[in-house]
């Protein structure tokens, strides 16, 4: 079984609290719930990233992405 990590808004988004680390804490209280529940594994996204940019995503957002 595979789950998903929703993050909190990123940087550049709209509702962005401010912290990244309120984002890792979050993503990892996330995937210890789903690790208890026995899921195998775990897809990421940004899905709380609203508004979505239907055209360009902003510089700021796509910084944080790995290489």
């Amino acid at each position: 079984m595979i789950a998903c990590v929703h993050l909190l808004p990123l940087p550049g988004a709209p509702r962005f609290a401010g912290s990244m680390q309120t984002v890792y804490d979050t993503a990892l209280e996330e995937a210890a719930v789903f690790k208890r529940q026995g899921v195998d594994g775990l897809i990421v996204e940004n899905f709380r990233d609203k508004p979505f940019y239907p055209d360009r995503v902003p510089a700021k957002p796509s910084r944080l992405w790995p290489r």
